[in-house]
């Protein structure tokens, strides 16, 4: 599968999300439909339009399983393979590493107690872009999301060009 996600955030600070099911022979690409979908979406939910132009940063692919409790609105996503890559360099997490997220009630759910019981403790607020784009080196400051990234650095390896050196590399 392959979207163009926006992501907006409510007064409130959460995070909102807008899917749009996109062409993945067109994955490097920002098409016509992509950018008026994240203008309508930008437009719809702050009542103004894009302040600037988008361009393609980095590439993100991983691989997804989603575990949904019957009841009680639980969720717990897996993800693996995460691989990062723009013109100058590339980054991968090693094949045996998974990022785990789990979304319940006051994060006490049953995942959320099994993890913890197994010595998994939750690393604060990051996301899958805000690693890759440190990885790469796109951005010189990671301080936000530094626990996330130091229990992850061990699995990520990076491969840089000479004339995009990236800010880390294992």
């Amino acid at each position: 599968m392959c979207f163009v996600e926006v992501n907006l955030k409510s007064l409130r600070k959460v995070t909102v999300k807008k899917r749009l099911p996109h062409d993945p022979s067109a994955l490097d690409q920002l098409t016509d439909p992509a950018m008026q979908f994240a203008e309508q979406s930008h437009l719809g939910h702050y009542g103004r339009g894009l302040n600037a132009p988008y361009l393609p940063v980095m590439q993100v692919q991983h691989e997804r399983m989603t575990l949904v409790a019957r009841a009680g609105g639980e969720r717990m996503t897996i993800d693996r393979n995460l691989q990062f890559w723009n013109a100058g360099n590339e980054a991968a997490s090693s094949p045996e590493t998974v990022v785990v997220e789990t979304k319940s009630a006051f994060g006490r759910g049953i995942a959320d107690t099994a993890l913890r019981s197994n010595g998994y403790h939750r690393v604060g607020s990051c996301s899958k872009y805000c690693i890759g784009l440190a990885a790469l080196g796109i951005v010189p400051r990671f301080n936000k999301f530094l626990p996330a990234f130091r229990r992850l650095l061990p699995h990520i390896t990076s491969t840089q060009s000479a004339e995009n050196p990236a800010f880390l590399a294992a």
